[in-house]
Order: C-alpha cells, then sequence, then structure tokens
C-alpha cells in the first residue's frame, strides 16, 4: 500500500464548517466514519441525508460517527470549539486499522473517494 501526505485542513475555532460523507465505494456496504479529538468523537449535527434537509426534530446535535452504506450521502455541520488535532476516520467492516486519508493507485477502499472537503456554513 502507498502513503502519501496531504497537508491538514485548518479549521477556525468558532467557526461552523459543512461536511458531506458519501459512500461510492462499488464492494463496501457500510463504512464506518468518525471525526475524532484523541480517540474520542467530537459532536456535529446531522443536517441532511442524501440531499434532502431532515427535519428539526431529526437535525441534532450528537458524537460525530456514523456508517454509511453504498449510495448513502450524510451532510453534518460541525463547530470546532477549541484548538487541536482531529482526525477523520473510514473504516470498513472487520478492518482493525483506519483506512488511509489519501487516494492512491492502490488505495484500502478501491473506488472510494473519501475526500476531506469541509465548507464553511454562512451564520
Amino acid at each position: 500500500m502507498s502513503k502519501c501526505r496531504r497537508e491538514p485542513l485548518r479549521l477556525k475555532a468558532g467557526l461552523k464548517y459543512r461536511s458531506r460523507l458519501i459512500n461510492i465505494t462499488p464492494n463496501n456496504p457500510s463504512l464506518h466514519v468518525s471525526l475524532l479529538a484523541g480517540s474520542s468523537p467530537v459532536r456535529w449535527r446531522a443536517v441532511a441525508k442524501d440531499g434532502m434537509d431532515l427535519p428539526s426534530t431529526q437535525a441534532l446535535e450528537r458524537d460525530a460517527r456514523q456508517v454509511v452504506s453504498v449510495g448513502e450521502t450524510f451532510d453534518f455541520e460541525f463547530e470546532p470549539a477549541l484548538k487541536g488535532d482531529l482526525r477523520l476516520e473510514v473504516l470498513r467492516p472487520r478492518q482493525s486499522h483506519p483506512s488511509p486519508r489519501c487516494k492512491s493507485a492502490d488505495t484500502a477502499l478501491p473506488g472510494a473517494d473519501v475526500s476531506e472537503s469541509w465548507s464553511r456554513t454562512k451564520r
């Protein structure tokens, strides 16, 4: 497996960001995605599922963990409260270690585009 390094995303504490998780893998029925500070999940708010905004009763803040099945999308808002390092972790079922954070010809998730895109949400 090849390794690559990307510059980390720089998020500013106190600003709200929106991210979309998409599972476009051909044969990984469920990806387990977490946004972690150390070994603990941070908190994010679910805002949409499969392109549709969630009703306010479902748009709740919760631990930043989500299972994403093939063809599903989820949108989340996240507002970093403090400075520090965060890790976006993507695990496949029965996988004991995180997948690489970068795409390459021999990535552990063939066909996956695990992007690290966070867009700033307007207040």
